[in-house]
């Protein structure tokens, strides 16, 4: 099939690892939620003036600090693998 090896890529014959700590950011309450139910919830943060933040912590969701941190083990892991 002309897909095979896309969605699971070997390099180099070693198999592929999904590492959870490699996810994007975590959104919490605003997670999968359209923009009609962020206004109905939250309008003081849809009403800002241009983009949130880079650093903004939504309601239930990870916080920059935690984001930095997880990322940092897994980049310690791969160090301690070299």
């Amino acid at each position: 099939m002309a897909l095979d090896g896309i969605a699971t890529p070997v390099v180099d014959d070693r198999t592929p690892v999904v590492d959870d700590r490699l996810r994007e950011i975590g959104l919490g309450d605003f997670e999968g939620r359209t923009d009609a139910e962020l206004w109905a919830g939250w309008p003081h943060v849809m009403a800002r003036k241009g983009p949130l933040p880079w650093h903004f912590h939504a309601p239930g969701g990870e916080t920059w600090e935690a984001f930095n941190a997880r990322i940092a083990g897994w980049l310690a892991d791969q160090r301690a693998r070299r």
